[in-house]
This record gives structure tokens, sequence and C-alpha cells, in this order.
């Protein structure tokens, strides 16, 4: 068979005449130039070689000793590649480009295969990232000035490196590889994703509009009332039948002493108060907003702590072992050693699981099942700078209750109005025409019914309107009271809270990782035990966590501050 040309994965070897009983990976340049008979087959009796020649590292697929990559070859040994190698050769291509070629995945490992049986995990450097479909390409090539590996150099050298990227790299690379975008949420976003889609508020807009619907029929006039009337029908003698009848059409209407005005004065203020009930829920959505996500910051917080816990944990086991291994400390040291570095990898389990928990519980604020974010964006050891007691408590008329109490006062009020106003009967004037069938002539007829207040007087109304007024003003003042305190409570704690935080952070914190450094050191040259170094460790990760309570502890409080006085959140 006469040889191809040079493809882009190796040289094609021929089915002439073997000149030589080398075999192809042994062969000379000279003989593997040297015309039809440059490629012959080996004996059927000469034995197979199983390992490469020495001093050179190969790597192939399925752990498969690669040979320069002839059609046989190929055959002999498949590889996803060999369409793709056949492919270049027919066309006799001697150079690929690299930038035509696909990446490979980051994280895709090759294993070396050395003489001496070792194996070696490298990750793939960069000059094999771009060339995952070439079938074999030597580490010695060149580039020529147009970014391309020319295969024509290969031949020159011997190979000290042989690399074989099989075609399912690209399928790893398809199938796993993909990384997930990630997005940092913050609290602003947070607050107005709540407020444009929360289901809650939605809800609460059809609340909105039946109110209006109940304000727009308290504005409407009574209907007219028509009435037509026969008189003197089906008699005796004269007054047989309709010869003799009297048909009579009239129109009613009621007169209401300012009673409209009164009940739109009442649907209006409950108008008033529906707004404001929307408002308040506005501030209960962001204020929950954002607790949840100080929680998810809080969890994030925590996740970051425990992977310090671990790797602390990991170093504290590296240095026991190293203690044991020297005789100058007990096993028992190390299977503790090891115990605590397993219940911080369980902790760190259970705040990923809270994590989880608490990004969801955020992303259904708006209404998503799965968030679309995989972080939150905010620093909690950033204390909150919040202003002094009395120019909060100057603040408290801001209320959401107290608002919603003097709204309440202002429903009363109106009601008491339409009360009194009902104390007045209702007239309600008719006229008409009547006809005379006998002599056919027709009349006017005109009336009017007006309501005699004996027994009712709306007394009742009046008497309930009254002391629902009174109740309201004492439940605002009540409630004020207690606003304040709550006010002068959460202010205080609050205080304590950021002066723990800033006490832990500038104080003990730096002193507890002074003494674990010095520990640990005393702890390898053997001056303390290993229940001192324990107690250390264990103190500072209190502490960090502790840290971590007090700075979200007050962001918390400073949000009961603003909700307290409706203001902040949303601001």
């Amino acid at each position: 068979m006469q040889a191809t040309a040079s493809s882009a994965s190796a040289t094609i070897a021929s089915t002439a005449t073997p000149t030589s009983t080398r075999p192809p990976w042994r062969r000379t340049t000279r003989e593997r130039n040297s015309g039809p008979s440059r490629s012959p087959r080996r004996p059927e009796s000469s034995p197979q070689r199983t390992q490469p020649r020495r001093g050179t590292r190969t790597v192939g697929l399925r752990g498969r000793p690669p040979a320069y990559p002839s059609p046989r070859d190929l055959e002999r040994h498949p590889s996803p590649s060999t369409r793709q190698s056949r492919h270049a050769a027919s066309r006799g291509i001697r150079h690929i480009r690299v930038s035509n070629l696909p990446a490979a995945p980051e994280d895709l490992r090759l294993t070396f295969v050395a003489p001496w049986n070792q194996l070696r995990t490298h990750r793939m450097s960069s000059t094999f990232d771009r060339i995952a479909e070439a079938p074999c390409v030597r580490t010695r090539a060149r580039r020529n000035a147009r970014g391309c590996i020319s295969l024509a150099h290969l031949r020159k050298r011997r190979p000290t490196l042989l690399v074989v990227v099989a075609l399912a790299g690209q399928l790893v690379v398809s199938g796993s590889v993909g990384a997930e975008t990630t997005q940092e949420l913050n609290l602003r976003e947070a607050v107005d994703r709540a407020l444009a889609r929360n289901k809650q508020l939605a809800a609460f807009g059809f609340r909105i509009a039946e109110q209006e619907g109940r304000l727009e029929q308290a504005g409407l006039l009574p209907n007219p009332q028509v009435d037509l009337l026969f008189e003197n029908i089906g008699g005796q003698n004269t007054n047989l039948g309709f010869e003799s009848a009297e048909t009579t059409l009239s129109i009613a209407w009621a007169i209401e002493p300012g009673l409209r005005g009164r009940r739109v004065g009442v649907e209006r203020a409950r108008s008033e108060q529906t707004q404001l009930d929307a408002r308040i829920l506005r501030l209960d959505v962001a204020a929950e907003t954002a607790q949840h996500f100080l929680s998810c910051l809080e969890t994030q917080s925590h996740l970051r702590a425990t992977d310090e816990a671990m790797a602390l944990s990991e170093r504290t086991v590296a240095a026991v072992e190293r203690r044991v291994r020297a005789g100058r400390a007990p096993n028992a040291e190390l299977m503790r050693a090891r115990a605590e570095l397993a219940t911080e990898r369980l902790a760190r389990d259970d705040v990923s699981h809270e994590r989880s928990v608490a990004l969801h519980r955020l992303a259904a604020q708006w209404g998503e099942t799965a968030p679309s974010f995989s972080r939150v964006e905010g620093d909690l050891l950033e204390l909150p700078k919040v202003p002094g007691f009395d120019e909060l408590a100057a603040r408290i008329d801001r209320n959401p209750k107290l608002a919603r109490l003097a709204s309440e006062e202002r429903v009363a009020e109106a009601r008491l109005d339409l009360a009194r106003a009902r104390r007045w009967p209702t007239v309600t004037p008719n006229v008409g025409v009547r006809k005379f069938e006998l002599t056919g002539d027709w009349a006017l007829v005109a009336g009017l019914t007006v309501p005699f207040p004996v027994f009712d007087r709306n007394q009742g109304r009046v008497a309930e309107s009254r002391a629902a007024v009174a109740r309201t003003r004492a439940d605002t003042e009540s409630e004020r009271v207690r606003v304040h305190t709550t006010l002068y409570e959460i202010y205080q704690e609050m205080q304590h809270s950021i002066h723990r935080a800033e006490v832990l952070r500038h104080e003990v914190i730096p002193r507890f990782e002074k003494t674990l450094v010095e520990t640990q050191r005393g702890y390898e040259k053997g001056r303390y035990p290993y229940i001192d170094l324990h107690t250390v460790q264990v103190e500072l990760l209190a502490a960090r966590h502790s840290l971590v309570e007090a700075g979200t502890t007050a962001h918390r409080l400073v949000i009961t501050l603003e909700r307290l006085t409706g203001e902040g959140v949303l601001k």
C-alpha cells in the first residue's frame, strides 16, 4: 500500500515489504522517510514492546503505550480521534492552528506513565488547553509566525513527551465543566425586588380596589322609585271592568339631609386607613426582607468562619502528626485532633444547610421558589451609626401603629357624625299623573312621606360611635407610652451590641490570635500540652462566632428601630 502524506497527528505508515525489522518507534528519521518501505509491519514472531524507551514519558488513552499514529496503529489502538487523524492525513495537513481548536477543560487531568511504573497526576498546562482534539502532539512542537504548530519539525526530534487528548475531553467540557455564573445581591436590590413582586402586596392591591368601590358607592344618590296604581277595577254596577278605572303613574325619591356627604366622609377615612395599611404592609415586607437578608449574611459569615476553623484544625492535625511521628506525643492526641477536625466539618455542613434555607427564604419574598443568586453582598462588621435617643424619640409620631390608631380615630369620628345625621328622618316626596277612564280626563297627584321618629332616633349608633372615638384615643396614648419604652429598650440593647462587637473585634480576637500563635509554637516545641492548644482554639472560634452574632444583632435592632419610627428601611 502506498503511504499518504504527513498529517496533523503523525507520519502515515505503509504496508509494503519491510526493509527493516525495527519497530516503528525505534526507526531513525532516514528509515521513516525512505519511501514505501519506511513503515514495515512487525513480524508475528517478534515480541511486543510493552514499555517505552527509558528516558521518555508517554501518556495514552486507557494506559496504552502510544506509537506514531499511522492508520494501522490507529486501528490497533482505537481512540475517539482516529477519524480526525485520517481526515488530516488524507488532506496532507501539516499545520494545526491553535486558535481554531476547542478549549480543553481546566480540570482535565492526565496520567503520565513513566518507565518505572510511577503514576503522576498533573494539571494540563496552558499549551495543551487549546488542543483538545489533536490526536497526537509532542511537547517539543514549535510555533511558526502564524501561531501554528509545525508537525514537520516534530519528525526531526525524538519524542520526550507524547500527549494523546481524546475527543472525550470535549464531551467532559460540554457536560460538566460549564461553570454557573454567580450573582451577588445587595440589600437595596433585595428590598426593591420584594416591593415590586411580593405576593402579599399584590393581594393587598385588591383590598384597595374594594375600598375604592365602597367609596364610589357611598357617593351615589338613591335611585328614584316609580309607582303604577290601578283603582276602581272589578267592582259592581258602574265600576264593573275598566270603564270607570283610575290609573295613577307617580315617581318618588328619597331626600337624605347630609347623609350622603357623611357616608362619603366615612368611606374616605376608611380609604385613608387602607392606604396606611398598604404603607404599613410595605414597611413590614421591607423589614422582613431585610431580616432575611441579614440571616443570609449571617450564615455566609458563619460559613467563612467555619472554613477558617477547618483550616485551623487541619494545621493542628498536621502539627500533632509531626509530634506523634517524632514520638513526642501520644497517639490519643492525634485521634482527638482528627475528631475535632471531623466536628468542624460537620459544623460546616450544618451552616451550609442553614445558608441554603436562608437564601430560599429571601428569594420567597419576591415569589421565587429557587434563588437566582448565590451570595449576598454586605459586611456585618460595618456597624451602624444611629442618632441619639432624643432624636429618635421625636419620631415616635411616625410610628406605623400610632398612625394606624390615629386613622382609626378619624374613622370613628366620621362614623359618629354619620350616626348623628341619621337621627333626622329621610323625606320621600312623590309626584305623578292620574287618568280617569270614565271621562278621559287627566290630573296631577303629589305626596310626601316622612318617618315619624318616636322610638328610633339612632341613639344606640351615636353612643357606639362616641365610645369608639374615646377608645381609639385611649389606645393611642397607651401605644405611645409603649412605643417610647420599647424604643428606649431597643436603643440601649443596640448600643450594647455595637460596643460588644467593637471590643471583640479590636481587643479580644487579636489577643486570642496572638495567644494561638504562641501556643502553637510552644506546642510544637513541647512546652505546652495539647489541651492548652485546644482551649485557645475553642476560645478564638467562640470569640469569632460572638463577633458575628453581635454584628447581626446590632443590624437587626437597627431595623427594629427604623420599624418603630416608620422610616429607614424604605428610605
